[in-house]
């Protein structure tokens, strides 16, 4: 390049030496640049296949993480119907614990007032039973009366049948006598027959007292015997 500052000197040739240098300058410039443009798409073609396959690899990424999102939507949605379940099934052991709860009460109640009637049972039972011992003792005092009672008219109703045995044979042999006196002696009929009729309600008088405490015995065997059994 020629200095600018001189308008005086002339314009510098070109040699052909020089000419030839700036010819190869220009062609190795050239080639230089052919060999940077080639440098450079080939790097584009790399680019473009490393972006095609982290394209490819993105895709398979999308397609991964769709496949996974709708695996996990699945999933929440079981797990929502099972939590869903789970809540409805808790929902009805609460309401059967309430239940159970309600029920266990009322047993509380039923046992509080069977214990109630129990205890009202045992109290009665204890006053019946003291009642019991009570008839039990007059029972057994009003049996021991009663035998006595009993073997009393035993005795009176024995002694009456000795007694009525005694005055039927005494009648008999009155009767026997008066008969016997009656073909004797006829003056003797009015006092024979006013000992017979004394004899006759003698008779009767025995017969009704032995019937009357034979009665009163067996009255009293009776009664001695339903208190027994």
């Amino acid at each position: 390049m020629s200095n600018t500052n001189s308008p005086t000197q002339p314009r510098a040739q070109l040699t052909p030496t020089r000419s030839g240098s700036l010819r190869r300058s220009v062609a190795d410039d050239r080639n230089e640049l052919e060999r940077i443009n080639f440098q450079l798409r080939e790097q584009v073609k790399d680019l473009k296949y490393q972006l095609a396959g982290k394209t490819n690899e993105l895709t398979k990424i999308q397609q991964t993480l769709a496949t996974r999102t709708s695996e996990h939507d699945e999933k929440m949605k079981k797990m929502r119907e099972i939590f869903a379940q789970a809540t409805k099934n808790l929902d009805g052991y609460r309401a059967s614990i309430a239940a159970k709860d309600a029920e266990l009460g009322r047993l509380r109640d039923d046992l509080d007032q069977a214990q109630a009637r129990e205890q009202h049972l045992r109290a009665d039972s204890e006053t019946k039973k003291r009642e019991a011992e009570k008839l039990n003792s007059e029972l057994n005092s009003r049996k021991a009366l009663y035998g006595s009672q009993i073997k009393q008219l035993e005795i009176k109703v024995k002694h009456l049948s000795v007694q009525l045995q005694e005055t039927k044979t005494e009648y008999d042999q009155y009767k026997k006598r008066a008969s016997q006196l009656l073909q004797k002696n006829a003056n003797g009929q009015n006092d024979l027959s006013a000992r017979q009729n004394e004899l006759e309600e003698t008779i009767k008088r025995l017969q009704l007292e032995k019937s009357t405490h034979t009665t009163s015995r067996n009255r009293k065997q009776s009664t001695l015997q339903g208190a027994r059994g």
